[in-house]
């Protein structure tokens, strides 16, 4: 891996730190404000068996943009309603991963264990818009 004319040749330590209470508060607080830029409902997420995911996707009510984010292992996959938000991730209204169905691939997962979520609340989530745009 090459930034800036460096090459990382070893990595020899990694130390994880624990975050007080304090800093966690701090940061939903922020994680909030942050949302509130956007929508004046939070936006609330159930995980969903399969055949309820694609019955969601099927019947959402707007035009919904699938988007492929490849920095997770596997690919997440998100379906994102522009007239939503207009940025990623406020956007996204269902997401699942790109498993393979192929039992031995990198990215097999048996389907009982596959994880799709959709927002449950997508109609409250979209009248509450404040219009804010980035």
């Amino acid at each position: 891996m090459n930034i800036k004319g460096y090459e990382i040749k070893e990595i020899t330590e990694i130390k994880i730190h624990p975050l007080s209470k304090e800093e966690i508060e701090e940061g939903k607080k922020n994680r909030a404000k942050e949302q509130e830029k956007w929508f004046k409902v939070e936006p609330i997420y159930m995980f969903v068996k399969r055949e309820d995911f694609i019955k969601f996707i099927k019947n959402y009510p707007r035009k919904l943009d699938c988007d492929v984010c490849g920095i997770s292992d596997p690919p997440l996959i998100t379906y994102n309603d522009s007239e939503l938000a207009n940025r990623w991730p406020y956007s996204i209204v269902a997401k699942t991963w790109a498993y393979s169905d192929t039992p031995g691939d990198y990215f097999y997962i048996p389907p009982q264990e596959r994880n799709y979520y959709i927002l449950v609340n997508y109609e409250e989530v979209f009248n509450s818009k404040t219009g804010y745009k980035e």
